[in-house]
């Protein structure tokens, strides 16, 4: 039973070993989700990491517009939340000692609960004749174990001729040996003659067991372990069909530009390989933004030039009319004397052009109103013009301060600079951005990363990235379910669970050649025990296995089941003329009472 249970711990850890081999596939972000850093819907889906039954897995975007980074994690999902679990008998039990039954994920193969079996007891015992009587004394008859063999008590019988009662079975056939039918004699009840019955078989193909050993991928087959449906050993194996990509999901590779195509790929979800890839178009300049590259003056054409926001190119340029000259008000150019008329002046605010003269006789001049002769801007002072109430002419000026600039909203160059303008002068100031770092630290399955963001105008980018950790395991500990032990991540908690690793059954001190005692067993891993009933027939045969072992190293001979042991000067085939002084003799050097074959004497 044993190697049952090892080859099914074999076919599991094969299994989660795979498993660790992630595939990291590219899928997309749900469309209906905008950034939630500056809002657009343009994003980039750049690593996916399924989840297995046991481990969470990932996805990972970053938003093409701004660079702002997300991450997100996919709980893992159930056991046999797909194809469903399977029952497998790992140790049949006996007449003495309990088996085992496991439940297997057929998703992962991973064993996800045990339960024990109890021991069936021994059958109803049958009467066997062992020893005939004879006239000088009686006979022996032995009560045998059908299922097992053993014998449980034994009893004489007197001379006399067996007469056949009925024929029932002696020993139950299993799928593997062969059993025993007799005649059972109606005057003593023992079976005085015996019969071979065949062996069943283990049960066919489509009553076995079938447990995934190796899971099917999308472009590997895997494999199928049946094991019998009545003792639990493993009768075959059968390929299962490689599954196929799935449909898929389409994904930017090469994201488009205005002026260049773009390339997209559509993704099996499940082991992330590329199956078609498509042209995408190039995005085209949008509508863009008119901005002022050269002002217009009172008698030039200024320039205005509308650019693309994505990538800066002019679409097209305008000309903007020239302003005109602005009348202002009339200034002195002048004063009035008696003995000639003065002169005032029109000129232009803007660029002080001579548009009009005109004479004017002495007089007083009397305050009438002011008004602006030149306006003040963002950095230049203007003029302020007292106006003669008569003459209707400037004749006292006052400055007036400059207004300062009245600067848009800082705006993002995706450069690392920042830009704003004033709305009257269009003075545009350009720095750069400042960054405020935040560091992501990598966990065991996501890697680590900083992000930066300006804190003035938002701009994002990630960098200076880490690997993932990979998890830091603790030590096995003991489940105490005689099945299983679990190992925890000391960073993130994660718990993984294993069945036993058991070594050889070792017999215990309080054990006799004749008598029932105990063994065990020790998990190499983490160490637990399992106490069984030792069956002193099992102690007797390894008593003479190992009396065996002795005889064979004492006389450098190999002996086999049905070849006489040779006699004296005999060539002995097999015989090794390199044999050392070893006696083949498990010794106990702590106990002055082991016998040397592991039993008390």
């Amino acid at each position: 039973m044993k190697s049952i249970t090892q080859k099914v711990v074999s076919s599991v850890l094969v299994f989660m070993m795979m498993l660790s081999i992630f595939v990291v596939a590219i899928v997309p972000a749900s469309a209906a989700e905008d950034c939630p850093n500056c809002g657009s819907d343009v994003k980039l889906l750049e690593h996916y990491h399924p989840a297995t039954c046991t481990i969470p897995g990932y996805r990972q975007y970053s938003c093409l517009t701004c660079g702002f980074s997300k991450s997100e994690e996919i709980k893992a999902r159930e056991h046999g939340s797909e194809t469903g679990t399977v029952k497998v008998v790992t140790i049949t039990p006996t007449c003495t000692e309990q088996g085992e039954r496991v439940t297997i994920c057929k998703d992962c193969g991973f064993v996800i609960a045990s339960e024990r079996i109890a021991s069936t007891g021994h059958s109803e015992a049958v009467k066997v004749v062992v020893t005939e009587p004879t006239p000088d004394h009686d006979g022996e008859i032995a009560h045998y174990c059908t299922k097992c063999g053993v014998i449980t008590a034994k009893e004489s019988f007197a001379a006399h001729v067996h007469e056949l009662g009925y024929n029932a079975v002696v020993r139950v056939a299993t799928c593997t040996e062969k059993g025993l039918a007799g005649d059972f004699c109606k005057l003593c009840g023992a079976c005085y003659q015996t019969s071979v019955l065949t062996a069943s078989g283990h049960t066919n193909e489509d009553n076995s067991v079938w447990a995934t050993s190796i899971p099917a991928t999308c472009t590997s087959n895997g494999t199928e372990i049946g094991y019998c449906g009545i003792c639990g050993e493993k009768t075959g194996s059968k390929e299962i069909s490689c599954v196929g990509h799935d449909g898929g999901v389409w994904i930017t590779t090469v994201p488009a530009n205005c002026a260049t195509k773009g390339e997209t790929a559509r993704v099996c979800t499940r082991c992330g390989e590329t199956v078609e890839i498509k042209e995408t178009d190039a995005l085209g300049h949008d509508d863009g933004v008119w901005t002022i590259t050269k002002n217009p003056t009172c008698i030039l054409d200024g320039e205005k030039v509308r650019k693309c926001t994505r990538c800066g190119y002019v679409i097209e340029s305008a000309a903007i009319n020239a302003l005109g000259h602005d009348e202002g008000v009339w200034t002195i150019a002048y004063e009035a004397t008696p003995d000639h008329d003065g002169l005032m002046t029109l000129r232009c605010t803007r660029d002080g052009a001579l548009l009009d003269e005109k004479t004017y006789s002495l007089h007083a001049h009397t305050f009438g109103h002011k008004e602006t002769i030149i306006p003040a801007g963002c950095t230049t002072e203007g003029e302020l013009g007292v106006i003669c109430a008569i003459c209707n002419v400037v004749y006292n000026t006052e400055v007036i301060n400059p207004i300062g600039h009245h600067y848009t909203e800082w705006y993002m160059n995706t450069n690392g600079t920042h830009s704003c303008s004033c709305d009257r002068c269009h003075d545009i100031q350009t720095e750069n951005c400042k960054y405020v770092a935040t560091v992501t630290a990598p966990t065991c399955l996501l890697g680590g990363y900083t992000t930066y963001v300006c804190s003035v105008c938002n701009h994002t980018y990630i960098a200076d990235a880490t690997d993932a950790l990979g998890h830091a395991w603790g030590e096995w500990v003991d489940n105490k379910d005689d099945t299983t032990h679990t190992r925890t991540c000391a960073r993130c908690d994660v718990e993984e669970t294993q069945i036993h690793v058991w070594g050889d059954w070792i017999f215990n001190n309080d054990n006799d050649l004749f008598k029932n005692g105990t063994k065990t067993r020790y998990c190499s891993l983490c160490g637990a025990t399992q106490t069984v009933t030792a069956e002193k027939s099992s102690k007797i045969d390894l008593f003479f296995a190992k009396l065996k072992a002795f005889f064979c190293k004492i006389f450098n001979i190999n002996i086999t089941i049905g070849q006489p042991v040779p006699g004296p000067g005999t060539d002995v085939p097999g015989a090794d003329s390199d044999s050392d002084s070893d006696s083949g003799f498990d010794s106990d050097s702590d106990s002055d009472s082991d016998s040397g074959f592991g039993f008390n004497s």
